[in-house]
């Protein structure tokens, strides 16, 4: 499966604020000590002037958990307005939250949100019963996010989400980098990698990160309000595609893709073509 790229205009005076947008993106990486701890989630929220407003971070969070940030002008000011994040990070899934919105007309008001959650775990290929160590095995890794934005002129996305996902091995190195952005043009995107030259014992890491961020300028009233809610959907999951094999994360999560549930029409399919069969056995039988 390709990785989608959707191409969206950032028409003045929105330029700058997506370009600052974009500077600032993984903004949590400034605020954390190497190394990353296994779960990490931290929040921004801005409301003011310019681009060098004061902003609010929440405390640095390890391990998995939620988190959230506020900030607020609303006393009539010119600069009044809003901003609040939140986010959540554990094995296989990251969530996010942002919104902002600048509550009178007065040019360059801006309210910014922004949330960042990670987690990286390493993986095991476990065989199965008298599968030998060494026996290669192929396997998929899949980044499934998507979310619901609101808020934005015609063609231009004031919220946002990107999932990247890194995966390296002792020995081969880095065999998966990848990214994805998703807006109110494209919510929801899966994106997927097949990886060959692994073998059944051998173990890899994994880190994945979640940015999600809603931004608001005045004074076009289009642009004043920002909603990006990505909160269920920053899924990791590791397939072998090999037989006879699986992955373990070192926390214990098991990354394999869930079955899809049927659907009640799918149910209904089911009991009617038994119930077929079951007719046709008994006209045989009588």
């Amino acid at each position: 499966m390709k990785l989608k790229k959707p191409i969206v205009a950032c028409a003045l005076p929105l330029a700058l604020l997506c370009a600052s947008a974009q500077a600032e993106d993984y903004f949590c990486n400034n605020y954390v000590a190497q190394p990353h701890p296994t779960y990490f989630q931290c929040v921004q929220a801005t409301v003011g002037a310019g681009f060098g407003a004061p902003y609010v971070i929440s405390p640095d969070q390890a391990g998995a958990g939620f988190i959230s940030a506020s900030r607020t002008v609303a006393d009539g000011g010119v600069f009044a307005g809003f901003a609040n994040a939140s986010a959540s990070a554990s094995p296989g899934l990251l969530r996010g939250f942002a919104s902002a919105e600048t509550l009178n007309l007065t040019p360059n008001n801006q309210a910014v949100a922004r949330s960042d959650a990670w987690f990286k775990d390493s993986g095991t290929v476990v065989g199965a019963p008298n599968v030998p160590i060494g026996t290669p095995v192929s396997l998929r890794f899949t980044i499934d996010v998507g979310g619901l934005f609101f808020g934005g002129a015609t063609f231009t996305a004031l919220s946002e989400a990107t999932a990247q996902l890194l995966v390296s091995n002792p020995t081969l190195g880095v065999i998966v980098d990848t990214h994805t952005m998703i807006n109110k043009y494209d919510p929801q995107n899966i994106v997927s990698t097949d990886i060959t030259g692994l073998r059944v014992g051998d173990s890899f890491d994994m880190l994945m990160k979640l940015h999600v961020s809603a931004n608001a300028i005045s004074p076009d009233p289009a642009n004043m309000k920002a909603v990006a809610d990505v909160s269920n959907t920053g899924h990791l999951y590791v397939d072998v595609l090999s037989a006879n094999a699986s992955v373990v994360g070192a926390s214990g999560h098991l990354y394999a893709t869930a079955a899809p549930v049927p659907e009640p029409e799918t149910y209904a399919l089911m009991l009617a073509g038994l119930a077929a069969v079951t007719a046709v056995a008994r006209r045989r039988n009588v």
